[in-house]
């Protein structure tokens, strides 16, 4: 019998349901913020794309950077085991899915963000809106602003940084 059931039996269903949910749901988001970092790549690098052909060159470098760094970061825990196959289905784009396999991190990281760019650039660029449609440049901002790739990478203002002052980031 297991833990969570031995308590079951003994002391009332529902403190023990309580109880297990709580440590599984832990366990869980855990692992669920791990694999948000797959999508968060996936998601700056496409939004690095936007800002580019928005000629917003300082963000375009800001989102390509915070790609890189999450992906390394998710690319180490899925290799130490820290992401569950249900994390990864739930919160990983199937377009990162596909591409997990290769000699090193930085190896899988450039086929995600050929794919990642080269579909929003492919969006963007080869989309006809007719003669009289927006220019690029105004339909990157505007998939840049929908979005809301200004968000992607900012930390959450009720985060604590150890003293640390929140930098307001800017383009």
């Amino acid at each position: 019998m297991r833990r969570c059931e031995f308590l079951g039996v003994l002391g009332g269903a529902a403190a023990t349901l309580a109880v297990c949910t709580t440590v599984l749901n832990a366990a869980d988001e855990k692992a669920f913020e791990k694999a948000l970092l797959g999508h968060i790549m996936w998601s700056a690098f496409q939004c690095s794309t936007y800002a580019e052909l928005s000629d917003y060159k300082s963000e375009q470098e800001r989102l390509h950077l915070v790609g890189l760094n999450a992906g390394r970061t998710f690319l180490e825990a899925m290799k130490a085991g820290q992401i569950s196959e249900q994390a990864l289905r739930e919160a990983v784009p199937i377009n990162v899915l596909q591409r997990l396999e290769g000699p090193s991190n930085e190896v899988i990281i450039d086929k995600i963000y050929a794919a990642a760019t080269g579909y929003a650039r492919d969006y963007i660029v080869k989309r006809k809106t007719g003669i009289w449609g927006p220019t690029e440049k105004q339909e990157a901002r505007s998939y840049y602003t929908n979005h809301n790739c200004i968000l992607i990478g900012i930390v959450p203002i009720d985060v604590e940084l150890e003293g640390a002052a929140l930098l307001a980031l800017s383009r």
